[in-house]
């Protein structure tokens, strides 16, 4: 599929006006004002489709024909117009917000905030998928044949010609809605000692879903309101309770989380659209060593336990483990110091993980070897040498399908293998 897409419009107007007093008594309030304007005018033009051998690095467009003769696949070319989408959106988006943050104690140090957002949704998309609504010759011969003649059809469900975009031959979604969002924050801390510090957060936030309610069934009415399936905004809860510890050698934080988030997604490659919840818990784990003058090591691990906790167009998939989510993830990064070069690696690694949601196909547990060194010639010249994933390890994020039997095919996004990279710098006085 070749794709013919243009950004006619994406500008954002932002403005975030604020006034902060600290008074006497240690009470710091923070009170403003956050306007935005958000343009969306993209159209995805006639999407052509192509119909190609898949020979290693020969790949050749076909030619098809039926059994009487008839030209189904010219040059490859199955679908001049597959589809075309064209939007024309605003989102207008105010939110008075105000913070107050003071000490109780020496120790102690609460601060709470509150936020209120309200989006004004207007526009409209125009589409028209599968195929074309008009004759159109596209080979210039004169005459209208199969896959250009818009009343004919391809792979059955396909129609020839091209798309003619206008509301008269296309679908139609009116935006014109309201939404609002309602966040806050509150949090504290307490200083053990001079080296130790306990800390615990709950807070709500959301985001405007916007744009893609528009590729989601059932989210908009014809006049273009918000139906009883959504509110118009994704939100997120989440309980954390932590400590951190440092010293001039030594650096550690922990942070145990508890989190609930919902998440509404249209996927064009997949076709995919899901309103969904999930439900994570976990511990978060960060340092930093400074074993000696010239050598430290730096490193973090997250352990998660996420399901998804509601599903409203798959509730099959409740309970599963969300794609991509390992119950373990970590970096660790020695690193060694000169006044002269310095040499270190980053050691990437997770657990195993399902990479689609139905926890099917799954990706074995890895480990990622990043090398890096820089020497410096003199104060203004360097040479640095770069080689990351160095062991050229195959390691597959996600994919389009969720389960494959022997000998099928995998659509699927993979980390890029071995890459070295030489650079020389020199930095002008």
């Amino acid at each position: 599929m070749q794709f013919d897409t243009r950004i006619n419009d994406l500008g954002n107007m932002i403005n975030d006006f604020s006034l902060r007093k600290e008074f006497d008594n240690g009470v710091n309030l923070t009170v403003g004002y956050y306007y935005s304007n958000q343009d969306i005018a993209t159209s995805w033009s006639s999407w052509q489709t192509f119909i190609q051998t898949l020979d290693g690095d020969n790949s050749q467009l076909l030619n098809i024909t039926d059994a009487d003769g008839v030209e189904l696949v010219s040059d490859g070319l199955l679908s001049a117009s597959f589809l075309s989408w064209e939007w024309d959106l605003n989102y207008v988006t105010k939110a008075p917000y105000m913070n107050v943050g003071f000490e109780l104690s020496d120790n102690i140090i609460i601060d709470a905030s509150v936020r209120h957002d309200t989006t004004e949704a207007s526009g409209e998309l125009i589409s028209s998928c599968c195929g074309g609504n008009t004759d159109f010759d596209l080979n210039g011969n004169g005459v209208i044949e199969q896959i250009e003649d818009a009343s004919a059809t391809n792979s059955g469900f396909i129609s020839g010609g091209v798309i003619n975009l206008n509301r008269a031959g296309a679908s139609s979604q009116i935006v014109d809605y309201s939404a609002n969002n309602t966040s806050y924050s509150l949090g504290g801390s307490y200083l053990l000692s001079d080296n130790q510090t306990f800390f615990a957060r709950y807070s709500k936030g959301g985001r405007a879903i916007a744009d893609r309610l528009l590729q989601i069934g059932g989210t908009l009415n014809v006049d273009g309101s918000l139906t009883s399936t959504t509110s118009g905004y994704d939100t997120t809860k989440q309980f954390e309770v932590g400590y951190k510890y440092g010293t001039k050698d030594l650096m550690v934080n922990a942070t145990l989380f508890d989190t609930v988030t919902e998440d509404t997604q249209a996927e064009v490659t997949s076709g995919l659209t899901f309103m969904r919840e999930y439900e994570a818990r976990g511990l978060e784990l960060e340092g930093r060593w400074n074993a000696t003058d010239n050598f430290v090591v730096s490193g973090n691990m997250t352990w998660t336990d996420a399901e998804i906790s509601r599903d409203v167009n798959n509730p099959a998939l409740v309970g599963n483990t969300p794609r991509r989510q390992a119950d373990f993830i970590w970096t660790i990064t020695p690193e060694y110091v000169t006044d002269d070069w310095s040499v270190g690696a980053s050691l990437q690694g997770s657990t195993d993980y399902y990479v689609q949601d139905n926890n099917d196909l799954e990706q074995e547990a890895y480990n990622l070897v990043n090398l890096f060194a820089t020497y410096w010639v003199n104060d203004q010249f360097s040479v640095s040498l770069n080689v990351n994933n160095a062991t050229d390890e195959f390691i597959i994020t996600e994919s389009e399908e969720g389960s494959a039997a022997v000998g099928s095919y995998v659509r699927a996004r993979p980390l890029n293998g071995r890459t070295t990279v030489l650079s020389l710098k020199y930095m002008f006085e």
